[in-house]
């Protein structure tokens, strides 16, 4: 096989996407594989090693695919050329961890069909001919229908992922130390604690801070031999006070499992020694902490410690002093509660860490600060906030107000220098009597935004007389469910899911069913939705499971194979460390091969990418079971890391199909999410066919199965058998 070095050029709507690759009968595959770059932030780098066998990896140097994070990471510029034979990856690792890497991807390669993460510490030589520590994954992707192999390889700036973790607040300070315990990159956290500047603390041990310092030595020597210590210990502060703390601290290893770091913690106030010492040094670590944070003058007991806005209870006993004057001085005054809360919070957390997820909650409170009276405010929890407004016998000026405090957030926030769009969603109750207590008040405005919040965020809702019915109505529903599960009265229904080649059917996917006398009929999104909410989410899926496995287990289809089903994993199923294992005693128990069965997971469970996750889903691929990810293209972000998950299976969104000759470019999405899972050797399944024409046109795609009422609705089980089987 002949090979050229070139540099292609690059894509449209990719300029970070470089590369120097052989040019081969592979090119066009690799080329697709490479679309998924475009999606991309990371330090990634792709080696086309199809051709090579065990031993010999670093020879696909020449055939290589790589972003512009990466260039940066290691030093280099956008005009710098990179990498060639000199500074190729491998060349660039240091010596002493190149041969243990090289090892682990010859592991990798003694079995490929599955998909192993690796995940290490090295380092590698940047621009200046030094050693930086990096984060490493691999993993080593295969696709046998274009004999493709790729090793995915991808680093991230390992003192940065470290400090990523540490929260902003100050009762736990966690810090980065050096094998020698030297103090690395201190956090603010640990400056207030110990009355250090950050200067200052670069150039101390982490033994300054003891009191005793035998204890510090039998601490290093603990850990020379052991990953982590902990224990009570005393602790002084730059002013000499003492106090005793809980304090943990565990090794970061290297590939050859030296220690590169300690990450500290030093926790809760134990309240031993000398009380009057502990209370000052205590009081002075949180409270100088809340203020160089928040850049807000110094405040009592009763305002939220991280924003500074008052808590709920000194917010209603503001707000009922109000409603007191009103009601004896009879103003006729419209008053406004309001619960505003930031929408997909909680993903903020996790792309950005929590300590960034503190500032923006900071952030919020500044800017709401800057329009309202402080004591109309209230940081309720989390991500709620309470805000009061009135105006005099006009309920328009009031609804302008509302208006207006909704714009507020139509313009960025700059955050650790970065601009954000922060998203809010306000449920507001208006009244103009006196006699509502603001609890029942903030409750109501809390309903308006329970009701429809799932629907539409960014939006305000405001409360009718009809939103305490739909409350109450999903109430009914919540203290049905337990009750309804454990008397089966949700019914399994079936929906097939057809060969795009064959035209027979091959699978079923096992959906629920609301069968009740005390609420006739119920649609499963509603139930469902309120499964979630209420935390019955679990014992719905499992009963599902069941049922599916009992019904299915002795199906066999008229070609003389068994069918094979899907079945839908929630979220909290998904998050709970025994369901796996649950989920294999039923099928032992019923004598059902897991090969028949795919577990359906939605791109929620696959957000924040971690090794976490990869193990969850290597250990449900070990039992044997098939993987699926669901709706897939509703959100693009799972475009950047699926090749890193080990599905078997996509299940393509509904509504590209719906939609696929109404709006043109959802043909060209739907290829290209296509040309994504022939790569990575998914089985594609098109879910929402409706006619004959939407059918033709998939089986041309190369999809692989079709589900959708133009073949069938969900039915039966009899009604399976019956027509299937």
């Amino acid at each position: 096989m002949s090979h050229k070095n070139c540099i292609p050029s690059k894509q449209p709507n990719d300029d970070s996407l470089e590369h120097n690759a052989t040019i081969d009968s592979n090119q066009m595959v690799i080329n697709r594989c490479l679309s998924m770059l475009d999606m991309t932030q990371n330090g990634s780098y792709f080696i086309d090693i199809t051709h090579l066998q065990k031993g010999n990896i670093t020879q696909a140097e020449p055939q290589c695919f790589y972003t512009s994070k990466f260039k940066q990471l290691l030093g280099f510029s956008e005009k710098d050329i990179f990498p060639n034979k000199q500074t190729s990856f491998f060349s660039k690792l240091n010596p002493e961890h190149k041969k243990a890497l090289l090892n682990f991807f010859d592991k990798q390669l003694d079995d490929l069909s599955n998909k192993y993460t690796v995940k290490h510490n090295i380092q590698l030589k940047t621009k200046e001919n030094g050693y930086h520590w990096f984060s490493l994954k691999s993993q080593i992707q295969t696709n046998n229908q274009f004999h493709l192999r790729i090793a995915n390889i991808t680093i991230e700036s390992l003192e940065e992922k470290l400090l990523n973790y540490f929260p902003a607040r100050s009762k736990t300070p966690i810090f980065l130390l050096t094998p020698s315990f030297a103090i690395k990159k201190p956090t603010l956290s640990l400056s207030v604690f110990s009355g250090y500047t950050a200067e200052e603390l670069e150039s101390l041990s982490m033994k300054n801070l003891f009191d005793d310092q035998n204890v510090f030595q039998k601490i290093k020597n603990h850990l020379k031999e052991n990953k982590f210590w902990q224990g009570n210990i005393i602790l002084k502060n730059k002013e000499g006070l003492k106090g005793t703390f809980f304090f943990y601290c565990y090794n970061v290893y290297d590939i050859n499992r030296k220690t590169i770091y300690h990450v500290g913690s030093i926790d809760h106030f134990l309240g031993q020694g000398n009380a009057f010492q502990h209370k000052k040094m205590e009081a002075k670590t949180y409270q100088s902490f809340s203020i160089a944070l928040t850049q807000l003058p110094p405040t009592k007991l009763r305002y939220n410690e991280l924003t500074q806005l008052p808590t709920y209870s000194t917010f209603k006993k503001a707000i009922s002093d109000k409603k007191n004057h009103c009601a004896n001085t009879n103003t006729g005054e419209y008053s406004t509660y309001i619960t505003l809360d930031i929408d997909n919070f909680s993903r903020f957390n996790q792309y950005y860490g929590r300590a960034t997820g503190d500032r923006v909650l900071v952030a919020v409170a500044k800017r709401l600060a800057q329009h309202y009276p402080l004591e109309r405010l209230c940081h309720y929890s989390a991500d709620e906030f309470f805000i009061f407004l009135s105006c005099p016998f006009s309920k328009e000026k009031i609804v302008a107000k509302i208006n207006k405090l909704h714009q507020l957030f139509n313009h960025p926030f700059l955050i650790e220098n970065e601009q954000h769009h922060i998203s809010v969603s306000l449920g507001v109750f208006i009244t103009q009597n006196c006699d509502i207590s603001v609890r029942e008040a903030m409750y109501r405005s809390g309903l308006a935004l329970g009701n429809d919040k799932r629907v539409i965020k960014g939006q305000i809702y405001y409360y009718t007389d009809e939103t305490k019915e739909q409350r109450l109505h999903k109430q009914h529903i919540a203290l049905l469910l337990p009750q309804i599960i454990e008397k089966q009265d949700i019914h399994v229904y079936y929906q097939p899911q057809i060969d795009a080649k064959t035209n027979q059917i091959v699978s079923v996917e096992a959906l629920s069913r609301w069968k009740n006398n005390t609420i006739n009929t119920v649609p499963p999104e509603e139930f469902i939705r309120i499964a979630e909410e209420y935390s019955y989410i679990s014992e719905l899926d499992a009963y599902v499971f069941k049922r599916a496995c009992l019904d299915l287990k002795e199906c066999i289809t008229k070609d003389g194979t068994p069918l094979k089903f899907s079945v839908n994993i929630s979220p909290i199923q998904f998050l709970q460390d025994s369901f796996i294992e649950d989920y294999a005693n039923i099928c032992k128990k019923n004598e059902i091969d897991p090969s028949r069965i795919t577990l359906e997971i939605t791109e929620n469970v696959t957000l924040h990418q971690t090794d976490e996750l990869i193990i969850k889903l290597q250990n449900i691929r070990s039992h044997g079971f098939g993987l699926s990810m669901d709706d897939f293209g509703t959100g693009y972000s799972s475009l950047s890391y699926i090749n890193l998950l080990p599905l078997t299976e996509v299940k393509i969104d509904k509504n590209f199909i719906i939609n696929l000759f109404t709006e043109h470019q959802n043909q060209t999405l739907f290829m290209a999410m296509v040309a994504i899972c022939q790569v990575n050797g998914f089985k594609i399944v098109a879910e929402g066919v409706e006619t004959k024409k939407q059918a033709d046109w998939l089986r041309k795609q190369q999809c692989d199965l079709l589900q959708g009422f133009f073949y069938n609705p969900a039915i039966s089980i009899d009604e399976i058998k019956k027509q299937y089987c």
